[in-house]
């Protein structure tokens, strides 16, 4: 048998019909996904350096959403409940979270941290401070991009160092009846070509964010470019979820990120929203339809579904959707087909709706 048909042939005991060593059947490949999942988790939680740039401190869990002065206001017990993507399902279940883990991630270091102390602790969003909130839903989406980036490097090494390993020690068992050196070839085929294309698309969105996000948002609230706008809506009514995430919103010819905070705090709830300058008056103008704080409640429950699933709710107000609610919810999140100015054909919080309806029956009946 010549060594071609010992290493290649139909009935060669080292490689698989693709190519591939003989171990990586589908078993191994569904382990090889369960993997990247674990390890895009664990890269989540782990520590480095703080996000702030040029600075070398070690970085602590930074909370997105203040925990005192907003997680507890919608927590049972020290728990909240939130959407979690579950790779095995496809799909999104509601999870419990205590309060202390809730929207963290190892961004800033001890100083950098202090930055936002003052909305944070006091629960005052009237302080100054509160305008640096929607920086930090920004770091975070970098850090997240930044985190998964790496994971992908790292899978996109290992497996080729493997295959490559794998394929050395097969040829070196027969070097020997070789008359001249072999060089392997780079290990190329589609799990690479996947691994690759998620890499750069990945390094695509973070170079989006530093550029499109982060840097024109600092120059405004540095005061150096006002590229930025960012402005903010009380409610009258307090919201059983908080949220902290970014969205799209569609014009006529070209798309723009919105960034959101939602904080509730006792009988009254506050967003706060950064955008491009120049789309201004655009969303403005697509806000106008919400007259009053019902009606504004539409773009909060939307947001949940349509804008981003990094929302926190209290637990007592999820138990009480029936499970044809929460089990819609959990399925619209994994669309994307819809903005967030795009009304749902359903209302989430009934609750907070009747209190409102009854108190306004009341309010007019003392008018009358």
């Amino acid at each position: 048998m010549d060594i071609y048909s010992r290493l290649f042939g139909a009935d060669n005991e080292y490689f698989n019909k693709t190519g591939k060593p003989i171990y990586m059947d589908e078993n191994y490949f569904r382990q090889f996904h369960y993997s990247f999942v674990s390890e895009r988790e664990q890269a989540r939680k782990k520590k480095g350096k703080c996000i702030i740039p040029d600075c070398n401190k070690r970085c602590v869990l930074s909370h997105t959403i203040p925990e005192s002065a907003v997680l507890k206001r919608v927590s049972h017990k020290k728990d909240v409940y939130y959407p979690a993507y579950d790779a095995k399902l496809s799909g999104y279940v509601c999870k419990s979270i205590n309060i202390g883990k809730a929207s963290a991630f190892p961004g800033f270091c001890v100083d950098h941290e202090k930055l936002f102390s003052g909305f944070e602790i006091s629960g005052d969003f009237k302080d100054p401070s509160i305008a640096l909130q929607n920086l930090r839903i920004v770091f975070r989406y970098m850090f997240e991009a930044s985190s998964l980036l790496k994971v992908f490097r790292r899978k996109l090494s290992l497996y080729k160092n493997e295959i490559t390993s794998y394929q050395q020690k097969q040829f070196d068992s027969v070097k020997h009846l070789l008359k001249k050196e072999i060089t392997l070839e780079s290990v190329e085929d589609e799990i690479t070509e996947h691994l690759r294309l998620q890499i750069d698309n990945l390094e695509y969105l973070y170079a989006k964010i530093n550029n499109e996000d982060l840097i024109p948002l600092v120059k405004t609230l540095e005061g150096t470019d006002c590229s930025v706008t960012i402005f903010v809506v009380h409610l009258d009514c307090e919201v059983p979820v908080c949220l902290a995430g970014k969205s799209e919103f569609q014009t006529v010819d070209s798309k723009y990120t919105v960034h959101l905070s939602v904080f509730p705090s006792p009988g009254k709830t506050f967003c706060c929203f950064s955008l491009p300058e120049i789309y201004e008056q655009e969303f403005i103008g697509s806000m106008e339809k919400y007259k009053n704080d019902l009606d504004f409640l539409k773009i909060i429950e939307s947001w949940m579904i349509r804008g981003t699933d990094f929302w926190y709710i209290n637990p007592m107000e999820w138990e009480s959707y029936s499970k044809e609610k929460q089990e819609k919810i959990l399925t619209l999140l994994k669309s994307n087909d819809n903005f967030p100015d795009e009304e749902l054909d359903f209302t989430i919080f009934d609750n907070l709706r009747a209190e409102l309806n009854k108190s306004e029956a009341k309010y007019l009946g003392e008018i009358t």
